[in-house]
């Protein structure tokens, strides 16, 4: 009998799963029966659930069936639905989300209404990450405090989209976490994002901002550029800082800035920018002028002027791996 993709060890399903996209796997599911029954525990990995259908869950935990499948098999819940009153007045992470529920949960996802001060009022020792996308598609802040997180004992991730930061040292946060993302965020004088790193414990950090986001040229982003993490740097491994679906406000990348990452983070492994532009006279003297003791990858746009025309230039794009072997 010939041998089919299901028939393969779940350690193989894994590798090949790892290139194929949730819906790609749910659409295979769809197949047949046999195929959906061999597929079922990958598809409940990830749950999408609003917050009725999580408290309707709670109230069905004690049944057998798909629901037991469900929570026995799920590694990560998004909670799609803002709701400023069940983050207030459910425990969320104590009771809807804990390890009895849940026993292989992971990460949770949350699409969120409120400030962050609703997660101070509940406990987990369980979840690892911990994604809030702030809800409100208008300009009003939202702010957040990690200190709020301080409950959470075993977070390692924190993502972030959103959010607005503007707490001080002398809350001195407990919360250590390894790797922080964050979206489209800001914060406010005397804020520096070095207080995410008061334990020294943080060691990828990835900056992201989009649709022309006006905070890049704002005091607080450019004084990150010049003196990124006073006092709190020599953890960090791995940083990211990009830009996506700019048009205008495109952040420059200057000798200086690319010199300040080489030169302050000492510790660092890797670096990644993209979505920023350069010129070409720079990228002659970074060539030429700099050295690389790790890994540097470069996604940017390079603006070349015309010969035949000084006030026009167009637009290459430059990516490449900045690396000295040794």
């Amino acid at each position: 009998m010939a041998i089919t993709l299901i028939d393969l060890p779940s350690e193989i399903l894994e590798l090949i799963f790892a290139y194929a996209t949730r819906k790609d796997v749910k659409n295979l599911a769809l197949t047949c029966h046999r195929y959906r029954q061999r597929l079922i525990s990958y598809i409940m990995r990830q749950l999408h659930v609003t917050w009725t259908q999580i408290l309707e869950l709670q109230s069905l935990r004690s049944e057998v069936g798909a629901d037991l499948l469900a929570r026995f098999c799920c590694e990560l819940i998004h909670i799609t639905t803002p709701d400023a009153y069940n983050e207030y007045q459910q425990n969320t992470f104590g009771e809807l989300l804990n390890a009895e529920t849940f026993p292989n949960l992971k990460a949770v996802a949350i699409t969120s209404a409120s400030l962050s001060h609703w997660l101070k009022y509940n406990k987990c020792t369980h979840i690892r990450s911990l994604n809030l996308i702030n809800a409100q598609v208008t300009q009003s802040r939202k702010t957040f405090c990690l200190s709020h997180l301080d409950n959470f004992t075993n977070l390692h991730v924190l993502t972030l989209h959103k959010f607005h930061f503007d707490w001080n040292a002398e809350e001195m946060p407990s919360t250590a976490i390894s790797e922080l993302n964050l979206h489209d965020c800001t914060w406010q004088y005397p804020f520096n994002l070095a207080l995410f790193n008061l334990q020294d414990s943080l060691r990828t950090l990835a900056i992201t901002y989009s649709h022309n986001n006006s905070f890049v040229l704002q005091e607080r982003f450019i004084e990150f550029l010049k003196a990124p993490f006073p006092g709190h740097l020599a953890s960090l491994r791995r940083l990211s800082i990009g830009f996506d679906n700019y048009t205008e406000n495109k952040k420059l990348l200057t000798l200086t800035i690319l010199a300040t990452f080489i030169e302050t983070f000492s510790n660092l492994h890797h670096l990644h920018l993209y979505g920023w532009y350069t010129t070409e006279a720079y990228v002659k003297v970074i060539l030429a002028n700099f050295t690389f003791n790790f890994p540097i990858d470069v996604d940017v746009d390079i603006e070349r002027q015309n010969q035949h025309n000084a006030l026009k230039h167009h637009v290459i794009r430059w990516k490449r791996r900045l690396y000295d072997m040794r």
